[in-house]
């Protein structure tokens, strides 16, 4: 049955999260940019392991199946520290909204299992992220090969893109956003119960089922504020091509700079309002929580 909340209610308080409490947002940027940092050298240290490895006088020679290897091993080492920053720097900071809130938690709940369970969702959604690029792709891809006339370049002609390429897009999309939604809901359930990663999935689809319009509205938003802030940074750097390039570039610093923060103060803000939808719906389902 679908149900109403107050979406409002959420919004403010999501808001509220950040401005009443700036750590929260600092622990999201610490453990983002040191995260960040860490796949930085990663990277610099295959590159320089993958070039090092080159011998004269034919440093081309088994270059291919040697990059073939290391990209495997950077594509998993990389998959492996984002999730597990993702999990101990969300883990963090849901924690600390949560315990605004009084809780009464499952038998045997442990911590470990919120930390195993938000490494395993983030892993699902990182997954997701790489899936929807290249079904994304493929469906380019058709509609390219099934054009009735195709050009030189890879792009399909009218009738292929709005025959093929948009109803596969229509499938896509939705199904992505759906698939999105679930993991981006199910750490915070992960987190506020202690559960395990299919009990908070299960636990995400039942809300999103119950209450589709508020955590539209919630999400709706977060994407319209997120839209506005990299129209804005595009409009800055667009205006900065008109000074000389030393201002160019300390104006596209500063406003890559800005933006990173700015984006990461949403995501914080998106993370207070969906826990304290979280929040409603267990204190309809537990009224023993109400103070």
């Amino acid at each position: 049955m679908v149900r109403s909340m107050p979406a409002s209610e959420a919004l403010r308080y999501g808001f509220s999260a950040v401005l009443n409490r700036p750590l929260r947002l600092a622990a999201e940027v610490a453990w983002r940019w040191c995260a960040g940092a860490a796949l930085a050298v990663l990277l610099f240290v295959a590159a320089a392991e993958y070039f090092g490895s080159m011998k004269l006088p034919h440093p081309l020679a088994g270059a291919g199946s040697h990059l073939l290897q290391l990209a495997a091993a950077l594509i998993g080492g990389v998959l492996l520290l984002q999730s597990v920053a993702a999990a101990a720097g969300r883990n963090a900071v849901i924690s600390s909204i949560f315990a605004e809130f009084p809780a009464v938690l499952p038998p045997g709940s442990k911590t470990s299992t919120a930390f195993l369970s938000l490494w395993w969702l983030y892993s699902c959604r990182t997954a997701l992220a790489a899936v929807m690029g290249l079904a994304l792709a493929g469906a380019w891809l058709v509609a390219v090969r099934l054009s009735a006339a195709p050009l030189h370049a890879p792009v399909p002609d009218a009738a292929g893109f709005l025959l093929v390429f948009c109803p596969l897009l229509l499938v896509i999309a939705p199904a992505s956003a759906l698939l999105y939604c679930t993991l981006s809901l199910a750490p915070v359930i992960a987190v506020s119960r202690r559960a395990s990663a299919r009990a908070s999935v299960e636990k995400a689809v039942q809300l999103i089922y119950r209450y589709p319009l508020p955590l539209g509205f919630v999400g709706g938003v977060f994407v319209l504020l997120r839209v506005s802030l990299a129209a804005i940074a595009i409009l800055v750097l667009l205006a900065a091509q008109s000074y000389s390039r030393a201002v160019m570039l300390g104006l596209a610093a500063a406003t890559g700079v800005f933006y990173c923060l700015l984006s990461q103060c949403l995501f914080v803000c998106r993370l207070g309002a969906c826990s304290m939808l979280v929040r409603i719906a267990e204190l309809e389902e537990q009224p023993e929580l109400r103070c």
